[in-house]
């Protein structure tokens, strides 16, 4: 007869590999899942109906993050993960929920550092802390670099040879930490963390600048040129961004022209303290020529202008709308007897993710 004692080994040795087995089998599941739901996002940022990406998106996010906790080590999974709770933030949360927008962009953050640590966890476990020398833990996975002249851009950087792959993951973490920095700068300490979330991303744009349809552009620009002068903001560096991205992804992206109306021509409108009324004036009109000629152009671009994002293209469309129906609130003063056929009545909002008046049944801010 069998001992009851090597029965009950057995048994839990059996139980143990079942569990075991169950688990391997879930990975196995969803990992197998990733090459369809790279599709599932290829088809969701080809969509250009923005009611339709503005209700899905939940719906596409919150699978994913219930999918990672099969295979919470799949670093691809998590980029999908980071990227996703990103862009959904940005492009229809930060004005008009901003406490789910910050949420987003910490679990975008979250899932960037864990797909970090299969690359360097002391990295990833450092990036958040006061005290760790960013620079110098950077500097090690690539030692060719050199400080570019002023005015000029960095030339990438040489390989480190080291196989290093964690470009994708720092990007993430650095634009969601730089969005979530944005939406809480009035709080003690967060503009502090500027610096160090700026050495990371510079550490992206030396090593691929055309990164994510250049997005390391993307975030100087909105960095130089969202933020005010006493935060570090310089519109005509910021502007210098922006042409960057125009260059790299060859004037397709509208939703960068559209923040370039939205945050640079403003600026145009400032004059010097004594300015004569002329002056004052002159400035004015550079503002709404640089305002309605970009916004305008947004609308008049075709539809099919960039198949692969076309539904980020549509969202700039109807901001555009939105923008032009309000000049003010955006702080731009049409000339005397400018026409603009979209000004509404009701007026448009201001904000980026705001509301306005919008004759076309898109969606946007519904």
């Amino acid at each position: 007869m069998v001992s009851a004692n090597r029965l009950s080994w057995a048994a839990l040795v059996l139980a143990l590999g079942i569990s075991v087995s169950g688990c391997s089998i879930e990975k196995m599941a969803v990992d197998n899942m990733l090459p369809l739901l790279r599709k599932t996002n290829d088809d969701f940022n080809r969509t250009t109906v923005v009611a339709y990406a503005q209700q899905a998106g939940p719906g596409l996010i919150a699978l994913i993050n219930g999918l990672v906790y099969g295979s919470p080590e799949n670093a691809e999974l998590r980029l999908l993960q980071a990227e996703l709770n990103f862009s959904y933030a940005f492009a229809f949360l930060e004005i008009e929920n901003p406490p789910w927008a910050i949420e987003m962009y910490q679990r975008s953050q979250m899932a960037a550092l864990i797909a970090l640590e299969q690359e360097d966890e002391d990295l990833a476990a450092g990036l958040e802390s006061s005290t760790f020398n960013v620079v110098e833990a950077l500097s090690e996975h690539c030692d060719e670099c050199t400080t570019p002249k002023e005015g000029a851009w960095p030339t990438p950087c040489p390989d480190a040879g080291d196989d290093f792959d964690a470009l994708p993951a720092l990007f993430w973490w650095a634009f969601a930490r730089g969005a979530e920095i944005n939406l809480r700068r009035g709080e003690p300490g967060e503009v502090a963390t500027l610096p160090r979330v700026e050495a990371v991303m510079q550490w992206v744009l030396r090593h691929d600048p055309g990164y994510f349809n250049a997005g390391p552009h993307l975030f100087f620009g909105m960095r130089y040129l969202s933020l005010p002068a006493s935060l570090g903001g310089e519109p005509e560096k910021g502007l210098k961004h922006f042409r960057e991205v125009n260059r790299i992804t060859k004037d397709k992206n509208l939703l960068v022209k559209l923040l370039e109306a939205q945050f640079y021509a403003p600026t145009l409108a400032a004059a010097p303290a004594g300015a004569s009324i002329k002056d004052v004036l002159a400035a004015q009109n550079r503002a709404w020529e640089a305002f309605y000629g970009g916004l305008t152009a947004i609308l008049e671009a075709p539809a099919d202008l960039w198949p692969e994002q076309a539904v980020f293209n549509a969202l700039a469309k109807s901001r555009a709308k939105a923008l032009l129906a309000d000049p003010e609130a955006n702080n731009v003063i049409p000339p005397e007897g400018a026409e603009n056929p979209h000004r509404s009545g009701g007026g448009g909002g201001g904000d980026w993710g705001g509301t306005g008046d919008d004759d076309d049944d898109d969606g946007w801010g519904d």
